[in-house]
Parts: C-alpha cells; structure tokens; sequence
C-alpha cells in the first residue's frame, strides 16, 4: 500500500472574507490530473500561529483519472488562515463517508486541491465520465498518468 502527500490551500488568504465563484464539473474537470473516488479517515486539525491546520487520511477505492489505485493511502493535510471567516477548506464533514476528490500535482510531485468544489458527491461520477469520454485529447496531455478503468482513451 502506498502512501501519499496532498496539501489543499485557501483560495483567498490575503483577506478575512473571500469568494469563490462556483465552477462546473465541465470547468473542474480538465483542471483535475488525478481523480479518485476516496473515503476520508483519521481527521484531525489543529493551529499553529495563524494557520488552522488539518490532516486525514484518503483511502482510495476507485481511480477515474491518474496514478492511484484502489488501496492506495493518501495523506490529506489543507490549511486556513485563522482569521479567514471564508471559503475556507474543511473537509471533517466529508469523514468516513465516500467523496469524488479531483486533484493536482505540482512539479515537485505534491498532489494539491483549492477548493471544497473539487470534492464531488459519488453520484457525479457518470458526469465526470462522460466529460473525460468526450475530451479525449485532455486524457493524453495529463502526462505520466493513466485513465482509470472507468474513463477511455
């Protein structure tokens, strides 16, 4: 079994309101190079100076979109600034339950989320399909990753 990093940042840090515009799965999607349908444990947060911290345990059970496979163990960890009212990055309310959680990877290999959108209800997961089906040439140009058995390339 595997282990892996993510760390998901605030959208807005600079202030201690922000917006987030709501986006569509057709806008989410192509931004996304690992999509999994994973079931968050072990949550837990905590502050350290002026960042609200918090870390869980991502155990995957399908991969739409990427690397990771069922079995696969990620480490969820995101941060808030404290005094940021909102959006802000929970994720205790998605604990023990099964999510779509579409993600990236930056160069160094970290894998990152910015947004409560991009963790999906199960029932999205035909959605997502059939915007991966009909945009074949985003499959390719996610380099170094796989489509999961549920996407065509």
């Amino acid at each position: 079994m595997k282990k892996y990093i993510l760390l998901i940042a605030p959208i807005n840090a600079a202030s201690g309101y922000g917006l987030e515009v709501y986006m569509s799965l057709s806008e989410l999607v192509p931004q996304s190079e690992v999509i999994v349908v994973a079931r968050l444990t072990n949550v837990r947060s905590w502050r350290e100076r002026d960042t609200d911290l918090g870390q869980g345990t991502l155990r995957v059970t399908r991969s739409v979109l990427g690397k990771y496979a069922a079995g696969d163990s990620l480490v969820l960890m995101w941060e808030n600034p404290a005094m940021l009212a909102c959006p802000r990055n929970e994720h205790r309310d998605t604990k023990g339950k099964s999510f779509i959680w579409m993600l990236q990877i930056r160069d160094n290999g970290e894998v990152v989320t910015g947004s409560d959108q991009l963790v999906r209800d199960v029932s999205d997961e035909r959605e997502i399909d059939s915007i991966l089906r009909a945009n074949p040439v985003f499959l390719k140009v996610v380099k170094g990753h796989s489509a999961g058995s549920s996407a065509v390339l």
